[in-house]
């Protein structure tokens, strides 16, 4: 049975599959698009630096930046991880946004590739931040 005949839109089973409606959606939207930007501010800054700077995103728990054995390996080990973190969370943040204000674009598969590649790319960041606290400190 075709769910938009029903009287559900793409957005709406969405929404009902994953649990965002209203609210919930514009607070992840927002989280989303901070995460995104304070992850690209922290890239931009460690770039202009080439040093170690005080910062929550960077960091394993627990790991003062002062701390770290080999700052230099740290930074070409991060900063990969960190840009890809970073575009996936503005570029989600941004389709998300884009599709609140053009119905038109809003899909199924869309709406749930929006909520998963975030989530399954901070669940890799953490994965690397869990090794990095092996390898650097």
């Amino acid at each position: 049975m075709n769910l938009i005949f029903a009287g559900l839109s793409a957005q709406s089973v969405a929404d009902l599959v994953m649990g965002f409606s209203g609210v919930t959606g514009i607070v992840f939207l927002v989280v989303i698009l901070f995460f995104g930007y304070y992850g690209t501010s922290s890239l931009l800054r460690l770039k202009k630096e080439q040093a170690l700077f005080p910062n929550r995103l960077m960091y394993p728990n627990y790991c003062p930046h002062d701390e770290c054995i080999d700052p230099e390996g740290y930074i070409r080990f991060i900063f990969p991880r960190l840009a890809v973190l970073s575009a996936s969370m503005l570029l989600s943040g941004l389709t998300l946004l884009l599709s609140y204000f053009i119905p038109g674009i809003r899909s199924l598969g869309l709406s749930l590739g929006l909520y998963v590649v975030p989530l399954a790319v901070y669940l890799y960041y953490s994965a690397s931040l869990k090794k990095a606290a092996k390898i650097y400190w």
